[in-house]
């Protein structure tokens, strides 16, 4: 928890790779901290490994970085690292940047930034630091990803088509999705609107984006009132699959619609699915899981006329779907829905070992609902009275295929908390953040936890020798960020090598003569969930320079010790 202003928030997180690659160099935190000035400025904050305060250079001298444009609401939504080592963040700011007049809106926000703290060159020239987008109008940039291409994408909402924004369709406002080169100047060929084809009022508005890893095309999720052919104001899931250069676009919207009562849907968060594992573009379901809320009206939501987290998971192709959550809790058209009698809210999702994770924010405590048999919130916080509502970080895993609720985990004290993003990290375990209340005021909050499972086993240990060396294997589990593979000839030490991929191979080149070699392998689940298991013992003679015969692929001649094959890491 850290308290920056009056009220705080995080929206996002980001793991920090350092120069190995290896995302384990502490976290960049973004959201929006009131000084009690001028309202809410954008902040960013640098966090330790451990999640304390990173006081290095410009970080230890203004720790936070605050952008204050002088306006009310200033908010950083998403943050990214690049391939070359920025900081890519964007969300919105307001000045009289498009407004001859001087009258302030909304424009979406940018910024770059070197992991030192300092602004990237180009960055910080202006009145205020980074670079704005957008009109007259309330322009907005919820997401932001690297494409595959080295540009930056943005997705979010703008209402008036001047300036950077191109023509609108509804006059409440459009998806908007724009992407600028790393020097951030804006190309009106990558500028576009997306919309629902009803001619209904309203904002249509985009939260979030993945890049699809088989065709590099930009997916992107939100709210869309503009999808209701009905005449009350509601929303649907939209979502639209752009073409890098902005070419052709397919698009899709779900969530029920009845005449007669207000339905709202929509998704604050899309990600890609690999089918339950980590491995990208391999399975045979892989497509995109959304994650919003789904809000009827009067008695037909799930639990009773409130906000429900709503999950969705659609196959690759959006134009002809092929809906894999197909759960219709009552009146939902399609994809699952969880929570209680209260206010539910999705915010975020991450791929975990054999399901989803989700997270967000629930008002619902189960001990408050009698007669509520079905009601899926569990009470493991401090607001169970049942004459008492508060908000919570609410947890939820569901199964990766049939959508079924698995299990849930509320986090929270006396006031309000909640949770806007949650992610796997580099040793398996995942960071949570958001808010929480301490003496009536939000302040920055960050989690980091393990899941309580089995970590699954080392399997299919084999071997095979030649006269001065053995190739060992294992079979490789996707729940399994890391393997270590240990060996000792005869009585010397153990010789580990952290981050193994199987197969390796092991060459003598200690002791002259025939070495009696024992070998073990320990699969890491998280930091503290694994398991080791050991394999057959080899006899191999000296090898001091020869080549051995069972060497493939990547591996080398030149290591001592055994260090001789290339590894990606962290596996997977």
């Amino acid at each position: 928890m850290y308290d920056i202003g009056v009220d705080d928030e995080i929206w996002d997180v980001e793991p920090i790779a350092d120069p190995s690659g290896v995302k384990d160099d502490g976290y960049i935190a973004v959201g929006s901290a009131d000084m009690g000035i001028t309202g809410k400025d954008i902040c960013i904050m640098r966090l330790n490994p451990d999640g304390s305060k990173y006081t290095v250079g410009v970080w230890g001298i203004t720790n936070p970085i605050i952008v204050d444009a002088q306006a009310s609401a200033d908010v950083a939504y998403q943050v990214e690292q690049t391939t070359d080592g920025f900081l890519i963040i964007c969300g919105s700011t307001a000045t009289d940047h498009f407004n001859p007049m001087g009258n302030k809106n909304n424009n979406a926000w940018v910024g770059k930034l070197k992991l030192d703290g300092t602004w990237a060159s180009g960055w910080n020239s202006g009145l205020y630091p980074g670079k704005e987008y957008g009109g007259t109008g309330n322009d907005i940039g919820y997401d932001i990803k690297q494409d595959n291409f080295g540009d930056y994408v943005i997705a979010g909402t703008a209402n008036i088509g001047n300036f950077d924004v191109p023509p609108m369709v509804h006059v409440d406002g459009d998806y908007w999705v724009f992407k600028i080169p790393p020097n951030g100047n804006l190309n009106p060929a990558y500028s576009k609107v997306y919309s629902g084809d009803a001619d209904a009022v309203g904002l249509d508005y985009a939260r979030s984006l993945v890049i699809d890893c088989y065709t590099n095309y930009y997916v992107v999720s939100g709210f869309c009132t503009s999808c209701n052919s009905q005449p009350s104001i509601n929303s649907q899931l939209l979502l639209v699959k752009i073409k890098p250069d902005f070419t052709t676009f397919t698009s899709e919207h779900y969530g029920n619609i009845n005449a007669q009562f207000t339905w709202d849907y929509g998704s604050f968060n899309v990600i890609q699915t690999h089918d339950g594992t980590f491995n990208s573009c391999a399975g045979i379901n892989d497509g995109f899981l959304s994650l919003g809320i789904q809000h009827p009206e009067f008695f037909y939501g799930c639990w009773g006329g409130t906000h429900d987290f709503w999950a969705v998971k659609t196959l690759n192709n959006i134009a002809n779907p092929n809906l894999s959550f197909t759960y219709q809790c009552v009146n939902a058209n399609v994809g699952g829905s969880y929570g209680g009698r209260k206010n539910d809210k999705g915010f975020s999702s991450a791929l975990t070992c054999g399901g989803y994770l989700l997270a967000g924010i629930t008002e619902s405590n189960k001990p408050a609902q009698p007669g509520c048999p079905s009601c899926e919130v569990s009470c493991n916080h401090y607001d169970c009275p049942p004459d008492v509502s508060s908000e919570d970080i609410w947890l939820v895993k569901i199964d990766p295929i049939t959508n079924q609720f698995i299990w849930n985990e509320s986090i929270g004290k006396i006031g309000n908390d909640g949770a806007y993003t949650i992610k796997r990290v580099y040793d398996g375990s995942y960071i949570v953040a958001g808010y929480t209340t301490n003496n009536f005021e939000k302040d920055f909050y960050f989690r980091k936890f393990e899941l309580a499972q089995p970590c699954v086993a080392p399997g299919g240990l084999s071997i095979l020798t030649a006269a001065v060396c053995a190739k060992v294997s294992w079979t490789v589990e996707p729940c399994v960020w890391k393997y270590k593979l240990e060996y000792q000839e005869d009585n010397g030490p153990w010789i580990a090598i952290d981050g193994a991929i199987s197969p390796f191979t092991i060459t003598d080149n200690t002791v002259a003569g025939t070495g009696y070699f024992k070998w073990r392998v320990t699969s890491y689940c998280s930091p503290n969930k694994f398991t080791t298991i050991y394999g057959s013992p080899f006899s191999i003679s000296y090898c001091n320079g020869c080549t051995c015969p069972l060497r493939v692929g990547n591996e080398s001649d030149a290591s001592e010790y055994g260090n001789n094959f290339l590894s990606v890491y962290p596996n997977p």
